[in-house]
């Protein structure tokens, strides 16, 4: 297949549960709407919008709107640190 890594959500959620890393990140699918989170890549968002497997996602520091796969592993970010 050209590109299947990831492509099925429900199997990227059970294997996530044995990673050891586990912490404070997250799957963007389990965050409330309106919160505000990292990407791995250390860019801010907040969560607009549900889109199926995807979401609509607001970067806070330049107000651009991306679409982000429910799947991916987020840090919830508190009021103070994205200020």
């Amino acid at each position: 297949p050209q590109a299947s890594s990831c492509t099925n959500p429900t199997l990227v959620s059970v294997l996530g549960r044995y990673d050891n890393d586990a912490g404070s990140i997250q799957r963007l699918d389990d965050l409330p709407h309106g919160s505000t989170f990292r990407l791995t890549s250390g860019r801010v968002f907040r969560h607009k919008q549900r889109l199926r497997t995807w979401h609509l996602c607001e970067e806070v520091g330049t107000r651009k709107r991306f679409r982000v796969r429910g799947s991916s592993r987020v840090e919830l970010v508190s009021g103070e640190e994205h200020a």
